[in-house]
């Protein structure tokens, strides 16, 4: 708790000014989704929709009973600027679920765009791990993207069978959304001032590099992408596959990058609702703006020994990073740029 009333405090201090007294709206409604939120004993909102329910304060509405597809749902106003936060649960299937709610309700009349904002598992390195030269990654940091990809329609790792080729032209497979609100995104990343680590992700990222490899979180774009899964992977192999299958996503996309220049995010999301809104622009003619932030709350592998071997079972990892407060702080780390875009629009 200590940790997040520290974190609490610098989101006040990047926020500035309460919500209603910056200057004044533009038009259109900012959805934000997210994964998970909770209230702590003082009434405050945690978990990935806890900084946006929180900036918008007491005037927030709660308008969670006309979404009874999604788990939380708050209406309201970041720096003058209608938002309307969603907690949508997690998973592929909870969040298609409450996209469709969302399209077919009563708020999509007046919305923009949807962006989401929640933590992952990253590679630890550009390019994987062991063997690559590629720049250290480190918890807190956060992937800018617009496209993913889906991982449980590819293969296997547990069989080594592959079932669908990396190619393989499912409508599924892949989920594209608006390159223009990630450029923006990625703008209002660069502004950010970024809070330091706390010393629990911090030695996480310790048992990687070395504590000579700490520094402040950074926004990564164009390299990296997620892979969404509802198995729950977490090795060197899988990183390997996701690092490829995102590279074909990416010559999709007309940006071509080979697997070792890729940092791969691991989710279980993105496809579920980008493809329904991907279905609903088709539906009603023009396609409906989507982009995401990604945090690192955890490395996608567990960390190595001295002999190059696997230091702890897959499990044991994740759950030590998550213990170690990556989670918590990546909550921040990821919803900081939203918070700035929002930010840098009410002062234009």
């Amino acid at each position: 708790m200590k940790v997040w009333i520290a974190v609490l405090c610098v989101i006040a201090l990047l926020l500035g000014a309460a919500p209603g007294e910056v200057a004044a709206e533009k038009p259109g409604l900012t959805v934000v989704l997210s994964a998970f939120s909770y209230q702590a004993d003082d009434g405050t909102w945690l978990g990935e929709s806890g900084p946006f329910f929180n900036a918008m304060g007491d005037a927030k509405v709660d308008v969670s009973a006309e979404l009874p597809y999604c788990e939380k749902a708050f209406l309201g106003k970041i720096y003058g600027q209608p938002v309307l936060a969603v907690t949508m649960f997690s998973s592929k299937v909870p969040t298609a679920e409450c996209a469709m709610n969302l399209v077919s309700s009563r708020f999509m009349q007046d919305t923009t765009e949807f962006i989401w904002s929640g933590i992952s598992g990253f590679s630890p390195r550009v390019g994987g791990y062991a063997g690559s030269t590629g720049a250290p990654t480190v918890i807190g940091d956060v992937c800018v993207a617009y496209a993913a990809v889906d991982w449980d329609l590819t293969f296997s790792s547990m069989t080594k069978q592959t079932f669908w080729p990396m190619d393989w032209p499912s409508k599924t497979e892949y989920a594209i959304g608006d390159k223009a609100l990630a450029d923006e995104l990625y703008q209002a990343a660069l502004k950010v001032d970024w809070p330091a680590l706390p010393p629990a992700p911090a030695s996480n990222v310790a048992k990687y590099f070395g504590q000579d490899a700490v520094r402040l979180p950074r926004a990564w774009y164009g390299n990296c992408a997620e892979a969404t899964g509802d198995n729950f992977w977490h090795s060197a192999l899988d990183d390997q596959q996701a690092r490829n299958k995102i590279s074909v996503l990416f010559d999709k996309i007309g940006q071509p990058l080979p697997p070792e220049q890729i940092i791969a995010v691991t989710a279980m999301e993105q496809t579920g609702w980008g493809n329904v809104l991907e279905d609903a622009g088709e539906i009603r003619g023009r396609p409906i703006s989507w982009a995401y932030i990604r945090s690192s709350s955890n490395y996608d592998q567990p960390w190595l020994l001295i002999n190059g071997q696997e230091a702890v079972t897959g499990q044991a990892s994740i759950n030590e990073g998550m213990n170690l407060g990556g989670g918590d702080f990546g909550c921040i780390t990821a919803a900081l740029p939203v918070l700035k875009m929002l930010e840098l629009r009410a002062s234009e």
